[in-house]
């Protein structure tokens, strides 16, 4: 035999062959000859194509962050296609609240937006032919997080712990949608008379060196390493003890 040919003899009172072992999807040239003590008669040929089955998995998938809400998708094709590929289905999970959804494309690429920021996802990518779809497994998955970028909601909860006629000390909660890592709050405080700042790390702070019984408007925001997103708390209005 040569390469990719295969010769088998048959019984003559056999008029039937199983030939197993095929690849799917291929094409095959079948040829019968029969045979007597004179020699081989001319041979009968027959081109078969086998039939489609369900591809390979998706082994290689990886993504380019395009934006802090969308991501670029791409993998290599099956190995073994098995037929014709009629699409993909990228299928992901938000991390944080286990939501899953699904999308198809024809392309071995995909933009997907409406993602939210600074958040964790896992992905997997199936190929389909007409028969069905390739098995999905934990190792070809594919973990990515969309980048950060400024908090889209202010602190919450901002409230007044304790008033003394030159101190106010207060506390809040860190934002609902931070989008990031927060590096920093900034307390915006005013009276009649003049604008005041103060940075913290933490979700608290005191306010020094107070006028006393004045009433002071009051503000905080948060900071990721892209901003503060113009998302200040409402205002708080606290007055000063007398002396």
């Amino acid at each position: 035999t040569t390469r990719n040919q295969y010769i088998t003899d048959i019984a003559a009172e056999q008029l039937s062959y199983i030939i197993r072992r095929l690849a799917p999807f291929t094409e095959h040239m079948i040829s019968v000859s029969a045979f007597t003590i004179m020699g081989e008669g001319p041979p009968t040929v027959l081109n078969v194509r086998t039939r489609e089955q369900v591809p390979s998995s998706i082994q290689t998938i990886n993504y380019k962050n395009i934006s802090s809400s969308s991501i670029l998708l791409y993998w290599d094709p099956p190995e073994y296609p098995n037929g014709k590929i009629t699409h993909y289905t990228i299928y992901a999970m938000e991390l944080d609240t286990n939501r899953a959804f699904q999308m198809t494309t024809i392309d071995n690429s995909f933009l997907i937006t409406g993602l939210k920021k600074y958040t964790k996802y896992k992905m997997r990518v199936a190929a389909s032919t007409h028969v069905g779809e390739s098995s999905l497994s934990e190792e070809n998955e594919i973990f990515v997080r969309t980048p950060e970028d400024e908090p889209e909601s202010s602190p919450q909860d901002v409230e007044v712990i304790d008033v003394s006629a030159s101190e106010i000390r207060l506390k809040w909660s860190p934002p609902e949608k931070p989008n990031g890592i927060i590096v920093a709050y900034e307390v915006l405080y005013k009276n009649m008379d003049t604008l005041l700042i103060k940075n913290t790390s933490t979700t608290s702070i005191t306010l020094r060196d107070l006028k006393p019984y004045t009433l002071y408007n009051i503000s905080v925001r948060s900071y990721t390493k892209f901003g503060h997103g113009n998302q200040s708390s409402a205002l708080l209005s606290v007055r000063t003890s007398e002396t």
